[in-house]
């Protein structure tokens, strides 16, 4: 995944990612095939929650992006999406970072620092 869509000078993060979604059977193993299709592949992450107040439009939902996945969404554009899912009701939204941002009520950033 990484070379294949290196090859189009956009960059993957392993950690900015949950899943992808193919529109049409690729081989994942072959970094040309990837490249020749990448059009088709949806590279998403998924955010979820568990809290019964949380309104289907997401109004009130607090969550964090990565650096990676900020980069990522970034650098993949249109076909990167976080995908919301709310496991109590089961309803769910994808949005793209551009969407996030249109809609985002405030933004705290921060570091997160292992040692």
């Amino acid at each position: 995944m990484l070379v294949g869509f290196a090859k189009h000078r956009k960059v993957l993060y392993g950690a900015a990612f949950d899943v992808i979604r193919l529109e049409r059977e690729i081989d994942l193993l072959d970094a040309d095939a990837i490249a020749a299709d990448i059009g088709a592949i949806t590279i998403c992450d998924i955010k979820s929650t568990n809290r019964t107040v949380i309104a289907s439009d997401l109004k009130g939902y607090f969550f964090n992006i990565t650096a990676a996945e900020l980069l990522t969404a970034q650098s993949v554009g249109e076909r990167y999406r976080f995908v919301f899912v709310n496991t109590v009701s089961g309803e769910h939204q994808e949005m793209m970072l551009n969407e996030i941002f249109g809609r985002a009520r405030a933004m705290y950033p921060a570091w997160h620092i292992r040692l």
